[in-house]
């Protein structure tokens, strides 16, 4: 729901987890590591 909402406004949505089965639920994924950027991913 709160995708849909975004997508109208044409805004994003930030999400901060550790829980990896909402991982098909985003467009990309960054992968941080002691405060700093290791990765970055496209889904």
């Amino acid at each position: 729901m709160l995708a849909a909402i975004a997508h109208e406004q044409g805004r994003g949505v930030v999400m901060i987890t550790h829980d990896t089965r909402l991982l098909d639920k985003v467009d990309r994924v960054y992968v941080m590591n002691d405060g700093h950027l290791v990765e970055e991913t496209h889904a």
